[in-house]
C-alpha cells in the first residue's frame, strides 16, 4: 500500500483590506489486497484487489472588506475551484474472472459569500447589541451529474454582549463518491427468511451488493443556536445548537435482516411480491441477464418463492435527522500563556 499527499498554498495581500489565496493538492493511494476467506455460500475463496485512486484539486479565493458602515465592515469572499478524481480497480473474484472498474469525475465550481452587519456595538438600541446577516451561494458543474446551485442564508443576533443567537438555512448536493459509484457487484440469493407470520421460514430472494447506478443526494439543513458567556465567569463559554437535516435520495445500504418479512411497516419499500413460481423464475432470469450473481442457498430454486427483499445499496426516498449539540469551554490566562 502506498499513500501520497502533496499540498501547496500561496496567500498574497492585495491591499490592507483584501487578500487572495491559491491552494493546490494532489493525493494518490495505491494498494493491493490478497484476501482468503471462507463463506457459507461459496466456501474458501481468494479475492485479489488492486486499487489506484488519484485526486487533484485547485482553488482560488479572494476575500476582504467591501466597505465600512456604522455597524461594522461589510465583508465578502468569492472564488472558484476544480477537482479531478480517477479510480482504477481490478478485482479477481471467486470465479477467477477479472472485474475491472474505472471511475472518473471532474467538478468545476464558483462560489461567493457576503456578510452584512446591520447593527453594531455602538448603536445603543435595547436588545440589539449587534445584528448581522450572511448569504452564500455555490454553483457546481459535475462531469457526470450536471450542474447544481446551492444557497445558504444566516442571521446572527446578540441582545447583549453575553448572549447571542444564530440561525441558518442551507441546501447541499452530494454525488455518489468513487466507492459508492463503483460498487456494482450484486448477488441474488435464495435465502431462508423468517415467514411473514413470524413462525418458521420461507424461501425468499435476497439482493445484496451494488445497483450499478445511483442518484445524487440533496439536503436541506436548518440550524438554531445559542451562545452564552456569563459575566460572572470570565472565560466560560456555553453553546447549544439544534439542527435539522432533510435528505432527499440519501445513499444508504439497508441492514440485512432475515426477519424483514415480519416488519412490512419498516421494510415494505424494499420488498417485491411474486405471485407464482413462474414469476419467481422470470425474476431470477432477468437478474442474471442484468449481471447479478445467482446463488441458490437452499437448493430449491424458485419453488415457493413469493418475496424479493432488496438489501442493495440504494437511494432512500427521504431521511430526516434532528439533534442537539451542546458544548462548554473555559479559557484562562496564566501570565504569558493561556490555558483552555
Amino acid at each position: 500500500s502506498r499513500l501520497l499527499n502533496l499540498s501547496a498554498g500561496l496567500q498574497y495581500a492585495i491591499s490592507s483590506d483584501w487578500s487572495i489565496q491559491f491552494d493546490a493538492q494532489f493525493s494518490e493511494h495505491v494498494a493491493q489486497q490478497d484476501k482468503w476467506f471462507t463463506s457459507n455460500l461459496f466456501g474458501e475463496q481468494l479475492e485479489i484487489t488492486d486499487v489506484s485512486f488519484q485526486e487533484r484539486s485547485l482553488s482560488l479565493t479572494v476575500n476582504g472588506d467591501v466597505f465600512q458602515t456604522s455597524a461594522g465592515d461589510v465583508r465578502a469572499a468569492f472564488g472558484a475551484s476544480y477537482l479531478d478524481q480517477d479510480l482504477n480497480q481490478d478485482i479477481v473474484q471467486r470465479t477467477g474472472a477479472p472485474n475491472d472498474q474505472t471511475f472518473g469525475r471532474q467538478i468545476k465550481a464558483v462560489f461567493g459569500e457576503l456578510y452584512v452587519p446591520l447593527i453594531g456595538d455602538g448603536a445603543n438600541v435595547p436588545l440589539l447589541h449587534s445584528l448581522g446577516l450572511s448569504a452564500a451561494v455555490r454553483y457546481d458543474d459535475y462531469s457526470d451529474f450536471g450542474s447544481t446551485t446551492n444557497p445558504r442564508v444566516g442571521v446572527h443576533w446578540s441582545p447583549s454582549p453575553q448572549i447571542s443567537f444564530r440561525a441558518t438555512y442551507g441546501e447541499s448536493f452530494r454525488a455518489p463518491n468513487p466507492v459508492e459509484a463503483t460498487l456494482t457487484d450484486a448477488f441474488l440469493i435464495v435465502y431462508p427468511a423468517v415467514a411473514p407470520n413470524g413462525v418458521g421460514i420461507t424461501p425468499a430472494l435476497v439482493q445484496t451488493g451494488g445497483r450499478g447506478s445511483l442518484d445524487p443526494e440533496t439536503a436541506r439543513i436548518t440550524t438554531l443556536g445559542l451562545e452564552y458567556e456569563p459575566e460572572f465567569a470570565r472565560g466560560l463559554s456555553l453553546s447549544a445548537t439544534y439542527y435539522s437535516i432533510r435528505y432527499q435520495d440519501r445513499i444508504v445500504t439497508p441492514t440485512f435482516d432475515p426477519s424483514a418479512l415480519t416488519s412490512l411497516d419498516v421494510y415494505g419499500s424494499l420488498i417485491t411480491f411474486l405471485s407464482s413460481d413462474d414469476e419467481a423464475q422470470q425474476f431470477i432470469d432477468a437478474a442474471i441477464a442484468a449481471g447479478q450473481q445467482y446463488v441458490d442457498f437452499l437448493g430449491s430454486g424458485p419453488a415457493g418463492v413469493r418475496h424479493v427483499i432488496d438489501f442493495r445499496q440504494q437511494n432512500a426516498l427521504v431521511v430526516k435527522q434532528e439533534g442537539f449539540d451542546v458544548a462548554a469551554a473555559f479559557k484562562k490566562h496564566l501570565g504569558p500563556g493561556t490555558f483552555f
